[in-house]
């Protein structure tokens, strides 16, 4: 760390421009000929910890984020291994019954299972309208369970989103 540099925040990371700044302070208070730069080096070493801190905050947040996106997505293969269950019983294991294609057509009940939240919602929340609006109570039923599983799931991915994108603004 010897000699002048140019420290440049989009091409360092803020641990190592804390650790410039901090350098940079030490220096200069070691240096009686350099006193009268030091309460600049000092605000540019707060100014560094600051925004390594709010970095750190905003990590976290990031971190919750995905932690919301696992737990949701949990939450919504639990309802739709329930609604396989349903859908099962009342057409007694027939795939190529009629209500069981309705859902899973495309894909089997365990491939939506193993998607990742974002591709399981663009699969599974147009099935809440269509179970709601069924006679049947117990597909009302899961149109409901369904309905409050997608909502969060859409919220968990909304957060996510927002996270990401305030990091990337930082």
């Amino acid at each position: 760390m010897a000699g002048p540099r140019t420290l440049d925040a989009d091409r360092m990371s803020t641990t190592d421009l804390v650790q410039e700044a901090l350098f940079l302070a030490l220096r200069i208070r070691q240096s009686p000929e350099a006193k009268a730069s030091l309460a600049l080096a000092e605000s540019l070493l707060v100014q560094a910890r600051a925004g390594l801190s709010l970095e750190d905050k905003l990590r976290e947040k990031l971190t919750e984020a995905e932690a919301g996106i696992s737990m949701r997505n949990l939450d919504l293969d639990f309802v739709v291994a329930e609604h396989r269950g349903v859908i099962a019983r009342k057409t007694h294991g027939k795939t190529d019954h009629k209500l069981y294609q309705r859902f899973y057509s495309a894909m089997k009940p365990s491939d939506v299972i193993r998607l990742g939240l974002r591709q399981e919602l663009l699969i599974v929340a147009p099935w809440v309208d269509s179970l709601k609006r069924d006679a049947d109570p117990d597909l009302q039923d899961l149109g409901k369970a369904l309905e409050k599983a997608v909502l969060a799931g859409q919220a968990a991915v909304a957060a996510h989103n927002d996270a990401v994108q305030t990091m990337r603004d930082f």
